[in-house]
């Protein structure tokens, strides 16, 4: 049995971007009903959604005596974006409502397979930790799911409960409570790295699916939590009463690290975990037809494949964040091992077939080494600028310009890596003029801003070919001239004022209608070989330099 769960809306911001064309709502639903008829035809069982509460504030003047709540900020948006209106799920007319609903989803999905997911509370915090309400709260939204459909089951994430001091253990088995044991399924979101069943005794006896969300707002960067994923799911099956009903995938992002969705995807049909080793061999022969690149892999694995301290994967590369005085980028592995990998790929060129998929992991691991390489280069640039050096803070920032081209250069050479494709595909989607302005906006908007005014800047961070010669290319120039006034006028690096400054040059961005390369240039193979030996050199410079950290240390 096979779950698949739409992301819900959240409920957490009223609007942004639009509005959308009735054009754009019946494509969606017409799209809508395509999936749903595959899915069941090859045995999978839909999700419908179901009414969490999430409700327009118009209602207060339809129903002035309807028990609703006014949500707090959410992601740091303003009226009139935020704040959402909450109807009390042990109000009348929650059930009213949410009854109506569920019986217009089954009716125009053509019936159920009677699972519902809606969430309560997501990144967001209860109004009260009393555990009589918060067993009144889930009791509600189960009773209106079970009015519609008596089969009906309730399907949710945990994610809430890794969130904040709220939910402590005594909150949290208070509103499980409050549904019929076997009546909710919990989705433990990120088991991988924080699992919730461990903590609040197999979620008090209702059924979870342990799931691997691995990926937050699409970002790339190689990540995984290889020996993690490949304990997990086998550690919670033995867990003590354990009511573990199922495994999962819940990415916010796909078309990223390909290797750990492979991996997980076999998981799945396993009763036991597997020797990675071997399993990773294997994967070179699937992938490239050959295991003359299974070094290049192993190399990944024991290194970016293999994070243990719970890292979670929201790209912070330098290169793809507002630059700042005191940035930071976490490492948890050998950097050096990823040089190795790419080394090794280029070695095995001449043993694979050179395919597409091989093409992209060339493309791959060279941006990885290039984006921890750009770390190396800016902290160069700011002990420039600490030591008020005009002339190295210029050296290195012109040299961390190059290498954002030079990323860009290799990116561009594949066609899975190319911002044009994302902006057409959204445009591709219009009638008319203003609906293509529209879409195309908010395609730029997602992956830079995120909001009029950056509410969630570079949480959708992408690296893709024209992106990084644009968009994070003007701005880090802008950031390194800033630096260059500063010492050259001897006035001190003011933050609020280069943010509002940057601020600027991303709205102009979004509003941007560029066209960007929909076909790769150049060769990948042959880019990536020029850009090893360009900075060969460098690479063992700073190998050296953290071996020497080390001994310090020790």
């Amino acid at each position: 049995m096979i779950f698949i769960s739409p992301r819900s809306r959240m409920g957490n911001i009223n609007a942004w971007g639009g509005p959308l064309s009735s054009h754009w709502h019946t494509f969606q639903l017409d799209l809508q009903h395509r999936i749903l008829k595959r899915m069941r035809s090859l045995g999978m069982m839909p999700v419908l959604p179901t009414f969490a509460g999430h409700i327009p504030n118009a209602i207060t003047r339809l129903f002035p005596n309807a028990s609703v709540t006014r949500l707090r900020n959410w992601g740091h948006f303003s009226d009139p974006y935020c704040c959402t209106y909450l109807l009390d799920s042990q109000d009348p007319l929650f059930k009213q409502i949410g009854t109506a609903f569920i019986k217009e989803m089954i009716e125009e999905y053509n019936g159920t397979d009677h699972v519902y997911n809606g969430d309560l509370f997501n990144e967001m915090t209860p109004s009260s930790s009393d555990p009589d309400y918060l067993s009144a709260a889930s009791r509600g939204v189960y009773d209106t799911i079970a009015a519609a459909d008596s089969k009906g089951v309730w399907l949710m994430q945990a994610w809430l409960f890794t969130k904040g001091t709220f939910w402590t253990h005594e909150a949290i088995k208070a509103f499980l409570g409050g549904v019929p044991k076997g009546k909710l399924i919990l989705l433990d979101l990120q088991a991988e790295s924080q699992p919730v069943y461990n903590k609040t005794s197999s979620f008090f006896g209702q059924p979870f699916i342990w799931s691997m969300l691995h990926n937050f707002g699409g970002n790339h960067g190689m990540y995984g939590m290889l020996d993690a994923v490949n304990k997990g799911p086998f550690d919670a099956m033995k867990y003590k009463d354990s009511s573990m009903i199922g495994t999962g995938l819940s990415p916010e992002g796909i078309d990223q690290n390909y290797i750990i969705y492979d991996f997980m995807s076999d998981l799945m049909w396993r009763n036991k975990s597997v020797d990675i080793q071997k399993w990773i061999k294997n994967y070179s022969l699937r992938r490239y037809g050959s295991e003359s690149a299974s070094q290049a892999l192993l190399l990944l694995a024991r290194s970016v494949y293999n994070c243990t301290d719970a890292h979670e994967d929201h790209c912070a590369a330098i290169v793809v964040k507002r630059p700042t005085k005191d940035m930071s980028y976490q490492i948890w592995y050998n950097e050096s091992d990823v040089v190795a990998s790419w080394k090794a790929f280029l070695k095995a060129v001449d043993k694979v077939k050179i395919s597409r998929l091989f093409r992209y992991d060339i493309v791959d691991v060279t941006r990885q080494v290039l984006q921890d390489f750009a770390y190396h280069v800016y902290t160069n640039i700011m002990n420039g600028y600490k030591t008020n050096s005009y002339t190295a803070i210029n050296t290195y920032g012109d040299m961390l310009l190059e290498l954002l081209l030079d990323m860009d250069r290799i990116l561009s050479s594949h066609e899975d890596w190319l911002l044009g494709k994302w902006l057409v595909a959204a445009k591709l989607l219009a009638t008319n003029a203003e609906e293509q302005n529209l879409y195309e906006f908010n395609a730029r908007n997602q992956i830079t801003l995120w909001g009029p005014n950056g509410e969630i800047l570079d949480y959708g961070n992408k690296q893709w070919g024209g992106l990084l010669k644009s968009y994070y290319y003007d701005r880090w120039k802008l950031y390194i001239d800033t630096l260059l006034n500063c010492v050259e006028t001897k006035h001190k690096f003011n933050q609020t004022v280069f943010n509002e400054q940057s601020l600027m040059l991303g709205q102009a961005w979004t509003k941007d209608t560029t066209i960007y390369p929909v076909i790769p240039t150049g060769d990948t193979i042959e880019i990536s070989r020029q850009l090893y030996s360009k900075y060969e050199t460098s690479f063992k410079e700073i190998n050296r330099k953290i071996r020497k950290q080390h001994e310090r240390k020790q």
